[in-house]
């Protein structure tokens, strides 16, 4: 399978995953305005091809797997043109930055044959894992509450090498899109239920200046705190933070009628650990989860449970609830970003 990699920011963790794959011969690597980034990354992972051209890639049909790590405001022309030449493609998190673009991409990936997933690597997290297995399982009794915590600290610098990041025209959101992506998706899988925002409020403390110091008018959240209901009733909390000076963790706690449950991983090294009722807490060691084997296997016909667009979707509309429903709220404000925010 020959693949080809869009962006060179995220799209340098996808190429490390993709050289850990024997099925796979990476052939081209796409860049927006870094070219001196994508040179490095092209010597450094043996791709023979650098191009500002990502959607001549997604025509092409030398390209089998077209993989999408560029800002989300470009996912759905690239993804869709991929689908409707019946190539496979993989994209980052979240789907697009509008419901609308995540609607499109899904209506492409429902076609018979279509092959089409997004990065949900926390899946392949033993400790996360492990912990959905308890909660199916019914392990736990009757659930009574759920909460998710992503911290991280990689946007604790008022500098930003990212400004799109802080444009919801490009990003849709803030830590919402970053890590509230991973949060939702967890939530959906460790529990197997649906969920509907309630309320959420969103912060931006952190006044942000661009690479060369020039002011930034950042409009995406910071910080988000989210309360869910499922459909059945059970409450749950979402809180993200992508400016937690210090702190870097992600985890679950489900409480219920027999016992709590709280898996936590490190987003350093993947390493994390599960306590289960009265059991003993069980460590789990460094982990790369590398998304592609089980990725391959199933767009070779394997019956692998992959994140697809339809996953993708179901997180976009979350997102998009905990922006624009009608009680969320902006610094303490009702109302949606603007530039007066900041």
């Amino acid at each position: 399978m020959r693949a080809a990699v869009v962006g060179t920011g995220f799209g340098a963790a996808h190429l490390a995953w993709l050289r850990e794959c024997a099925e796979i011969r990476i052939g081209a690597l796409s860049y927006r305005s870094t070219k001196s980034r994508a040179v490095d990354l092209a010597a450094r992972f043996e791709v023979p091809e650098i191009t500002p051209d990502a959607s001549q890639l997604a025509r092409s049909d030398d390209i089998d797997l077209l993989v999408i790590t560029s800002p989300p405001d470009t996912h759905a022309a690239l993804a869709v043109a991929v689908l409707e030449r019946g190539g496979a493609v993989l994209c980052e998190k979240p789907l697009a930055h509008t419901v609308a673009d995540a609607e499109a991409m899904a209506r492409a990936a429902d076609r018979p044959g279509a092959r089409a997933g997004v990065v949900f690597q926390w899946r392949e997290n033993p400790a996360f894992q492990a912990a959905r297995e308890h909660a199916l399982g019914g392990d736990l009794g009757e659930p009574y509450f759920v909460d998710v915590a992503f911290h991280h600290d990689f946007m604790a610098d008022g500098r930003t090498p990212w400004p799109w990041r802080h444009d919801p025209g490009v990003a849709g959101a803030g830590a919402l899109g970053d890590l509230g992506a991973h949060a939702f998706d967890l939530l959906r899988w460790t529990t197997g239920r649906e969920w509907s925002v309630t309320s959420a409020v969103r912060r931006a403390p952190v006044v942000r200046t661009g690479p060369a110091g020039e002011p930034i008018a950042a409009r995406t959240d910071d910080i988000a705190d989210c309360r869910l209901t499922a459909g059945d009733g059970l409450p749950a909390r979402v809180l993200v933070s992508r400016v937690s000076t210090g702190l870097r963790r992600f985890s679950i706690t489900i409480a219920g009628s027999r016992g709590t449950l709280h898996a936590e991983a490190d987003p350093t090294d993947g390493s994390g650990f599960l306590r289960a009722g009265a059991g003993p807490r069980r460590d789990h060691p460094p982990t790369g989860m590398n998304p592609y084997p089980r990725l391959i296997r199933a767009f070779a016909g394997a019956a692998e449970p992959v994140p697809g667009f339809a996953d993708g979707l179901a997180v976009q509309r979350l997102i998009d609830r905990a922006v624009n429903g009608d009680q969320a709220t902006v610094n303490g404000e009702q109302g949606t970003w603007t530039s007066a925010d900041r």
